[in-house]
């Protein structure tokens, strides 16, 4: 049994941990960073090109501020596509960008703690995210809400205590 479900396990031994997103979450990411945001600028253009003259000049700088603004957020935004955890060693990320791909390694020393987040509003879900000794913080899995079981988040927990060695705290 998959407790990391959404995610599809590659190795889950007791000196590595590696998973992936389905293909399926990938697609959707990309569709929802990289797509979305150009469609909503061109939703916007089309709609002021029909009906921008009955809109006062006020509202259309307004309207086109906050379409880029929410365009550009989402649009540079990175998301991990691949995890995987040496024990003692370092974690190493996957990460998708506008910029193309990029790999962090952070070594599993400078981990100071893990913590679990629920989330409720627009981005339902549990977040586990490590926080590393400068302060930074970097989010490891994203379980969303239809996927959630308090029992896998237990099981979670259990499993990056044991291979993080730090304590998994709720926030």
């Amino acid at each position: 049994m998959n407790i990391y479900h959404p995610y599809d396990v590659l190795a889950d031994t007791d000196d590595c941990l590696h998973i992936k997103e389905s293909a399926v979450r990938e697609r959707s990411q990309f569709l929802s960073a990289r797509a979305l945001p150009v469609l909503l600028i061109l939703c916007v253009w089309f709609l002021l090109q029909q009906v921008g003259a009955s809109i006062p000049m006020g509202w259309i700088y307004v309207l086109v501020f906050s379409t880029l603004l929410v365009a550009a957020l989402l649009l540079f935004r990175s998301y991990t596509t691949e995890l995987k955890i040496i024990p003692g060693n370092e974690i190493f990320f996957v990460q998708q960008s506008v910029f193309g791909t990029k790999e962090k390694r952070i070594p599993a020393v400078s981990v100071v703690s893990v913590k679990l987040r629920r989330k409720k509003g627009f981005s339902k879900g549990a977040f586990f995210s490590i926080h590393v000794k400068p302060g930074k913080e970097h989010i490891l899995l994203h379980i969303p809400a239809s996927y959630i079981d308090e029992h896998h988040l237990r099981l979670i927990t259990e499993r990056l205590q044991e291979l993080l060695r730090v304590p998994v705290s709720a926030a």
